[in-house]
């Protein structure tokens, strides 16, 4: 936790974290390549709940 985040200028983000070498946002829920920071188009806290939303079901898993 509180993990320099790269969408808001290298500052400390209590929802951000450091796993190996790539930074994940915990606001973000869903698939884990959704919640790396450097696939993210802007910063969670920003975007609205409909925006992170379709974002995130943008990762899943398409069964058809």
């Amino acid at each position: 936790m509180f993990a320099k985040c790269p969408k808001i200028n290298l500052r400390r983000c209590g929802f951000a974290t450091k796993r190996k070498s790539e930074v994940y946002c915990g606001i973000v829920t869903g698939p884990k390549e959704a919640a790396k920071v450097s696939n993210m188009p802007e910063c969670a806290k920003i975007m609205t709940k409909s925006e992170l939303t379709r974002y995130a079901k943008g990762f899943a898993p398409k069964f058809r």
